[in-house]
C-alpha cells in the first residue's frame, strides 16, 4: 500500500505540471480511494483516521478540479 501511495504520489506532481488533467485526475481518484481504504481497514480509531484524512482529501480535491488551481 505505501509504495502505491508513493508511484500515484509521484505521478500526482508530475501530472500537475503536464497540460493534460488526466493523470492529476486518475492519480488524485486512487490516493483518494487508498486513503478511504486505509481508514476503514481493520480498527477504525481516531489516530487512523486523522493520519489519512490528509491525504484523502488532497486526492479528493485533484480528483475533482484537475490541473486548474
Amino acid at each position: 500500500m505505501a509504495l502505491l501511495f508513493m508511484i500515484f504520489t509521484v505521478l500526482l506532481i508530475i501530472g500537475g505540471l503536464l497540460k493534460k488533467n488526466a493523470t492529476t485526475v486518475i492519480s488524485g481518484m486512487v490516493i483518494f480511494i487508498l486513503s478511504i481504504a486505509m481508514i476503514f481497514m481493520g480498527q477504525v480509531n481516531l489516530e487512523k483516521v486523522l493520519t489519512y484524512f490528509l491525504p484523502a482529501s488532497i486526492g479528493f480535491y485533484f480528483m475533482a478540479a484537475g490541473n486548474k488551481g
